[in-house]
C-alpha cells in the first residue's frame, strides 16, 4: 500500500516532471487508493475534491504522456486508466491486460508475458505493444462453464 499523505504524492509528481495542481494531486491518490483500472466517472466519484470530466481528462492525458499511467482496453468501449503500480513498467513501451468478458473489469498482468518482435513480417518497426487477454474473472466464472482457447 501506499503512503497517501499529499507531500508523497506531491513529491512523486515532481520526481516524474509533472506540473503540481490540486486536480493532479487528488487524481493520483485515487489511483493509489484503488487497485485495478478505473473509469473517469469512478475518479470523479472517489475524488476528494470535486472534479469536472475535462480536468480529469487533462490530468490524465497529462499523466499518460509522463508514463505514469496507462490507457485500458476493456469490452464496455469507456476508456480505463491504470497506474503503473511496478517500479519497472513505467520506463518500457507496453503491457499485458486481462479483460473479463462478462464484468467488463480490466487487470494490468505482471510483466511475465512477452512478444517476439523478430517474428513480424516485414521489415516493422515496433515503437510500443500491448496484449489483450480476454476471459473471465474470478468472480465471473461460476457464470460461464470452464474451456481453453487452443
Amino acid at each position: 500500500m501506499h503512503p497517501l499523505n499529499d507531500h508523497t504524492i506531491i513529491h512523486m509528481l515532481k520526481e516524474l516532471g509533472v506540473y503540481v495542481t490540486q486536480n493532479r494531486v487528488a487524481v493520483l491518490k485515487v489511483f493509489l487508493q484503488c487497485p485495478g483500472a478505473i473509469s473517469i466517472s469512478r475518479i470523479r466519484k472517489l475524488s476528494a475534491i470535486k472534479l469536472d470530466r475535462v480536468s480529469v481528462y487533462r490530468t490524465l492525458q497529462a499523466f499518460v504522456e509522463k508514463n505514469l499511467i496507462l490507457i485500458v482496453p476493456n469490452a464496455r468501449g469507456k476508456p480505463h486508466y491504470i497506474l503503473k503500480a511496478s517500479p519497472g513498467l513505467a520506463h518500457q513501451n507496453g503491457a499485458a491486460f486481462f479483460i473479463c468478458a462478462c464484468c467488463g473489469d480490466s487487470e494490468l498482468l505482471p510483466d511475465t508475458v512477452k512478444i517476439n518482435h523478430n517474428h513480424l513480417p516485414g521489415h516493422h518497426l515496433v515503437k510500443s505493444q500491448y496484449l489483450v487477454l480476454e476471459g473471465f474473472c474470478q468472480k465471473c466464472q461460476h457464470q460461464h462453464p470452464p474451456h481453453s482457447v487452443s
